[in-house]
């Protein structure tokens, strides 16, 4: 309604009926949104999507409303998950994750849900949405882990391959189970292999083996290796472990993580390097040369997947598939589609349990009902101290979520072993640690070292933090306390302890506003990675127990303090294995650019037309393709309604339909950015937009950051870049006789929409110049002025000129110039 109608309603003036109009949009309002991802065979994360629908005002609204919502049973009776989130001027939307717990069982899940959010202000303010589960099927159940065969453990000193000279060095006396069920494959046959285990040290000492394989080969046959750690950190670990134990081989071992190492070597000569360790963000940088020359690729933490890894992966696989391709992995929840991405053969995949270790660990989950925030520690501090009290002679190492909070858990801590001595005599200070304390520069962290208390900072030199390392590891020290980030720094074979905690499992991170702002900083919490956990559990050691008989070792024991939404989630997970899907967005421009890329190869073959199915290409061989099959709505595919959700079809009709819906998304996207053309449901023709940004070798993501660009600077930003552009014909009348043909065809409400980009009176025939007129329309403009003003404005509201190609063809080109100016 607008302001006069309302007055008319309530007997008032028009004045008081614009009042009335503006406190009722200001009326706090949320709106509701969501999508569903299967996480497992009993989880379901239902991804909540909130956006304010009323106008903000400092003086109403404050720095910020509050809301409440959670999710409810389809009876509106029972709460299942609840939340607090408070929205800010800043902040106009959010995204919120509700994890449910079902069984798989057939017709046991509801038949839908219910959101609902409530404003903690203001009475009335509620909404709700109701959450369809019909037809809703989660991930099938996973298969078995691979049992742990109860085999004689393997003498390295009694394996004659093994012992040939050059010798391996640093390798245990005998090998765990693990690695002697996995040895043979790995040492004595050239096949493929996945070895999903939860011992990381043992991922490197069966890697070296497989390279130890390869070094060892006939002087014929190619020698050269390449290991790919998803971290810095890792890859420099990695490197000196490699450098240690093959020392006794002639072969240079490369460790590359900067683009700016690739400049110690010339570029002829990276080739022959006989090892490489990288990261996966240097994959793009390395030519097909040296993926060609490889004869083994090792990839390691595979449960660390990122963008930059499956890129990588996927362009191992597409072009230099003859290499010896060996995976490790953290346990999986199900590795059928890893393994049938990188082509494994299953009888060749070791997916280990979990608890499938040569040291028992106990796996303890504290849960807290409580609301996060940066302080949320305090509550933990307790119960940690209670867990250290009752392991008296073990040491224990304390992962806190961020490092701004070590500092702070490091003093509660002080204060509770200060308050023990007598009962606890382990953290009584004694005259050794009077002396070390003195080495170290900052005098809280010395306080704390003589109390038992060691603070392992980022900050502190590499001298101190040896040294510390080097007391924990001696046992003068009990406790250690670190950021969780430092897990990936410190190689857990120096580090190492009876108890692992975990305190905490949700980090803040603060998002600042522009300098001239008053508004307070906004914060939002993030889950920690179950990745980062399990490397986390990776520290607890073994340890020799003096009491026990020669060759027992102790229980480790691995505690984690979350919340209780989080609890369900972490404990299947540690339980049953990692979850492992596509990283790479479905609407990432490296499957929009090879789509692109392949639709013009097409056309090349066929004449300017070309089907949608040339489109599937850039799906094949992917991990997004495997994992479509199996779990489509956690991408937002939902097979429920349309070709794939009638009941008669079977399964593989269904990921049919799956990768015909990915193809249609991104067939959808390349149309909006004016890419492509549709001529109907099978066939799409290449713009000439499309054209010249393939020619360009340009990204198809710099045409949306055009078109925001001009959409969000104001006219004077926008004719500036206009100035800056050519038209690539010198005939400009012709082209103005075109543009007004063009022109008049558009529709009223486009020209009204980009009036401020149009000079209308320039254009138009048959009309006159507005007495009233900026200073721009008074001005001398250029004669070509009015088309390239014309053409930027119809590409903005994604309109080309088909009809036209001259038009077309100068919009192309005024396009890709805008995009080299204003981006390189």
């Amino acid at each position: 309604m607008t302001a006069p109608e309302i007055a008319s309603a309530c007997r008032l003036n028009d004045r008081l009926g614009g009042v009335i109009l503006r406190a009722a949009r200001q009326f706090p309002r949320l709106s509701l949104d969501y999508t569903l991802q299967p996480l497992t065979e009993s989880l379901l994360r239902v991804r909540v999507h909130a956006k304010h629908e009323f106008d903000w005002s400092a003086k109403t609204h404050g720095q910020g409303e509050p809301f409440w919502i959670w999710i409810e049973d389809g009876n509106q009776q029972e709460i299942l998950r609840i939340s607090r989130v408070y929205l800010r001027q800043s902040s106009p939307h959010f995204d919120l994750d509700f994890i449910l717990s079902f069984s798989n069982i057939s017709g046991s899940l509801p038949e839908e849900l219910c959101l609902r959010v409530i404003s903690d202000r203001w009475i009335g303010s509620d909404n709700l949405k109701e959450v369809s589960l019909k037809d809703l099927k989660l991930c099938p159940i996973p298969p078995q882990h691979t049992p742990l065969l109860e085999l004689p453990l393997l003498v390295t000193s009694r394996l004659g391959g093994l012992n040939e000279p050059p010798q391996l060095a640093g390798l245990p006396n005998q090998l765990s189970s693990i690695e002697s069920q996995c040895f043979h494959t790995l040492f004595h046959t050239p096949h493929d292999a996945l070895i999903c285990a939860p011992e990381l040290q043992a991922h490197n000492r069966l890697a070296l083996l497989a390279a130890t394989r390869s070094l060892k080969l006939g002087p014929d046959q190619a020698k050269k290796i390449l290991v790919i750690a998803h971290r810095k950190p890792i890859a420099r670990q990695l490197g000196a472990f490699l450098t240690r134990s093959l020392r006794l081989f002639s072969a240079r071992i490369a460790v590359l993580i900067e683009p700016s190492d690739l400049s110690r070597y010339p570029s002829s000569t990276i080739d022959s390097l006989e090892i490489v360790v990288m990261t996966p963000k240097l994959g793009s940088v390395m030519s097909a040369s040296f993926y060609q020359s490889r004869a083994l690729t090792i990839l390691m933490d595979l449960h660390n997947m990122s963008p930059d890894y499956e890129k990588v992966i996927n362009t191992i696989l597409k072009h230099h598939s003859s290499t010896r391709l060996i995976g490790f992995s953290s346990p999986l929840m199900d590795p059928s589609s890893l393994a049938s991405w990188l082509r494994i053969e299953e009888r060749r995949v070791w997916n280990f349990s979990p608890g499938s270790r040569s040291q028992p660990i106990l796996v303890e989950f504290l849960s807290f009902n409580l609301p996060y925030s940066f302080n949320q520690w305090k509550a933990m501090v307790k119960p940690a101290w209670k867990v250290i009290q009752a392991n008296p002679t073990s040491s224990v190492l304390i992962f806190v979520p961020s490092k701004h909070q070590c500092h702070g858990v490091s003093q509660q801590l002080v204060q509770c072993s200060a308050s023990s001595i007598g009962r606890q005599d382990m953290t009584e200070p004694t005259q050794e640690l009077w002396f070390y304390a003195e080495q170290f520069t900052h005098p809280e962290v010395a306080d704390m070292l003589v109390h038992g208390v060691m603070l392992l900072d980022e900050k502190m030199s590499t001298r101190e933090m040896r040294l510390g390392i080097d007391l924990f590891q001696q046992r003068k020290l009990k406790i250690m306390v670190l950021a969780r980030e430092s897990s990936w720094k410190i190689p857990n074979e120096q580090l190492g302890a009876e108890v692992v905690i975990v305190m905490g499992t949700r980090h803040g991170t603060t998002h600042f506003l522009g300098k001239e702002s008053d508004e307070a900083p906004s914060q939002s919490a993030n889950d920690v990675e179950l990745s980062e956990l399990v490397q986390m559990q990776s520290f607890v050691g073994a340890v020799i127990s003096a009491d026990a008989p020669e060759g027992t070792l102790t229980t480790g024991q691995f505690v984690v303090m979350c919340e209780e939404e989080q609890l369900e989630r972490y404990q299947s997970f540690l339980k049953t294995g990692l979850p492992l899907e596509s990283t790479i967005e479905l609407d990432s421009t490296m499957y929009l650019d090879g789509v692109l890329a392949e639709l013009r190869s097409g056309s090349d073959k066929k004449g300017n037309a070309t089907s949608r199915s040339e489109a599937m290409k850039c799906l094949a061989g992917t991990l997004l393709s495997e994992r479509i099959r199996v779990n489509p709505l956690y991408y937002g595919i939902d097979t429920r309604h349309g070709r794939g959700g009638s009941e008669v079809a079977n399964s593989s009709e269904q990921a049919g339909w799956a990768q015909s819906a990915v193809i249609d998304r991104w067939i959808a996207r390349l149309v909006e950015l004016s890419c492509l053309k549709s001529l109907g449901l099978e066939t799409v023709e290449l713009t000439e937009i499309g054209g010249h940004l393939l020619e360009a070798n340009l990204s198809v993501d710099l045409l949306d950051r055009l078109r925001r660009y001009l959409k969000e600077n104001s006219r004077k930003t926008v004719n500036k870049v206009v100035e800056q552009l050519a038209l690539s014909s010198s005939e400009t009348s012709m082209l103005m006789g075109r543009a007004k043909d063009f022109y008049a065809k558009l529709p009223r409400a486009l020209k009204d929409q980009n009036a401020w980009f149009l000079d209308e009176a320039l254009i138009s025939p048959g009309q006159h110049q507005p007495q009233e007129t900026d200073t721009l329309t008074k001005e001398e403009l250029p004669p070509d002025r009015p088309v390239k003003g014309l053409l930027l404005a119809c590409f903005e509201a994604g309109r080309i000129p088909f009809n036209d190609p001259v038009l077309a063809e100068e919009q192309a080109a005024l396009v890709i110039q805008a995009i080299r100016l204003l981006f390189f």
